[in-house]
């Protein structure tokens, strides 16, 4: 019995709950970081596929014209 841990060093509920609320800040503006990145990739990956599809659009147009000269 001697080898057991004394059952003042257990952590409570109450001692989760405060080490959650000490740390809920940093990681909700780690998310919003993420969030705004996630935002920012999206805008640049619809503008490359925008401008691919112009491109290409314009390349197959340029040879279709080419073709009937």
């Amino acid at each position: 019995m001697e080898q057991l841990p004394d059952t003042t060093s257990f952590a409570t509920t109450d001692d989760l709950l405060s080490l959650r609320v000490e740390f809920g800040e940093p990681f909700d503006q780690i998310h919003n970081r993420f969030h705004q990145l996630h935002l920012a990739m999206h805008g640049m990956f619809r503008t490359f596929v925008i401008a691919q599809v112009t491109m290409f659009g314009a390349v197959g147009l340029f040879f279709g014209i080419n073709q009937l000269i």
